[in-house]
C-alpha cells in the first residue's frame, strides 16, 4: 500500500513539472501589449523609407500580436501596413 501512494505522488509531481515546462506560466504570454498610437505608427512606417504617410485610417488588431493599418499617403493613395505589437 505504501508503494502505491509513492507511485501516485511521483506521477503527480511529474505531471506538475510537465505543466510548468510546457504551459506558459508568466503574464507575458497571456496579456497582449497595447497598440501603438498614430504618431508611433507613422514613424514606424516612415522608417521603412517606402512612402510618406499622411493619415492612419484605423488600427485593426488581428490574431496574436499582428496589427493591420490602412493609411492614406501624402499623394492621396490608399495603402496598408502590417505591424507587430510590442
Amino acid at each position: 500500500m505504501r508503494y502505491k501512494w509513492l507511485w501516485c505522488l511521483l506521477v503527480v509531481v511529474m505531471i506538475a513539472i510537465c505543466l510548468y515546462i510546457f504551459l506558459p506560466i508568466t503574464d507575458n504570454h497571456r496579456t497582449p501589449s497595447s497598440i501603438p498610437n498614430e504618431n508611433r505608427l507613422k514613424k514606424m512606417i516612415l522608417d521603412t523609407g517606402e512612402l510618406n504617410i499622411d493619415t492612419v485610417l484605423k488600427q485593426i488588431a488581428l490574431e496574436g500580436k499582428h496589427v493591420f493599418i490602412p493609411h492614406l499617403s501624402s499623394d492621396k493613395q490608399y495603402g496598408y501596413s502590417l505591424s507587430l505589437e510590442r
